[in-house]
């Protein structure tokens, strides 16, 4: 066997390993980006909200409640939680949403 073919032997086989490898890489940090985390912030806090009219109806803390699951939320998908003034105001978002 010549050095040439040695070489192409290896790159056959290490080179759809590296692909893969660098894949899920690649994929791992799209769900770390910002883009990602403002559609899940949106998500999130619609899904909370709904979940504490549903569950928490008579509840006086409503808004603290949806604040708590939507945190929960990032912190279950390992996702960086946004600072609490945004999630305060996507709260309110959502719950306007949904009193209409």
């Amino acid at each position: 066997m010549t050095l040439i073919q040695i070489i192409n032997t290896i790159l056959v086989l290490i080179l759809p390993g590296m692909i893969a490898l660098c894949y899920v890489i690649a994929q791992f940090q799209i769900q770390k980006m910002p883009g990602h985390q403002r559609t899940a912030l949106e998500q999130f806090a619609r899904i909370a909200v709904r979940y504490v009219e549903q569950e928490h109806a008579d509840a006086p803390n409503k808004k603290a409640l949806a604040l708590a699951y939507t945190s929960d939320f990032f912190r279950l998908f390992s996702l960086p939680v946004p600072p609490r003034d945004v999630l305060e105001v996507a709260i309110g978002a959502a719950m306007h949403e949904i009193s209409r």
